[in-house]
């Protein structure tokens, strides 16, 4: 325990730019990925100096003489890296995020830490619900407003056309009316020519003006003279 312990405060007491740096792989530039250490010392991504040495057989950095027989895990860094790891998530992770970290690694609170924290969260759900309640009643009214004016546009136009089918009714009703008392009139008018004697010796002839037959000595007589 002693031995890991030792490594480790002394790759935490490395300034961390420096720390970083030696943690790229010299050949991605990228963090390293499955670290391997070479015989002469170099350490890289275990598929970056495979892929190097199927075309190569010699250190990316040194030029040294180098198989895959003379690649070994390195698994003190492999470590280190886990931890970087853990703290760059660390480092961007949300109170939330940091809290139930803490919990997975045991830490431990009191039963009244505990009734707060549950108490804090209880009154956060609260209010966010409340808030996510309120969101959806805007939107709700909204939405009704929305719909509202839309229907009093219909309507205005189902009114607008009520209003002129009523006028054409009322335009029709008229000339009806008009007709009916023309009609009334010609019979009236037909009832008074034929109970006036005068006028019904003067039948005979009006029958044979229609038939385009001249009869002398009697006046024109048309049924525009009723």
């Amino acid at each position: 325990m002693a031995a890991e312990a030792g490594p480790d405060a002394a790759a935490e007491a490395v300034p961390e730019a420096e720390q970083d740096k030696d943690l790229l792989c010299p050949i991605c530039m990228g963090i390293i990925k499955d670290a391997f250490l070479t015989a002469c010392g170099h350490s890289f991504c275990y598929m970056c100096i495979v892929t190097h040495l199927q075309n190569k057989s010699d250190c990316p950095c040194c030029a040294h003489y180098l198989t895959k027989n003379h690649l070994y895990p390195n698994f003190l860094l492999n470590k280190l890296l886990k931890k970087t790891s853990v703290r760059q998530v660390a480092k961007s992770a949300s109170p939330i995020e940091h809290l139930r970290l803490a919990l997975q690694q045991g830490c431990e609170m009191s039963v009244k830490d505990l009734d707060t924290l549950l108490s804090l969260l209880s009154e956060k759900k609260r209010k966010m619900e409340q808030q996510e309640a309120e969101t959806n009643m805007q939107i709700l009214l909204d939405f009704l407003h929305c719909l509202r004016k839309q229907k009093l546009e219909e309507l205005n136009e189902v009114q607008t056309d009520l209003q002129f089918i009523k006028d054409d009714i009322n335009a029709v009703e008229r000339n009806r009316i008009e007709l009916y008392r023309a009609r009334e009139r010609y019979s009236v008018k037909l009832r008074m020519f034929l109970d006036d004697p005068v006028s019904t010796k003067l039948w005979p002839s009006v029958i044979d003006k229609q038939n385009n037959i001249p009869v002398s000595g009697a006046r024109e007589f048309t049924w525009w003279d009723m």
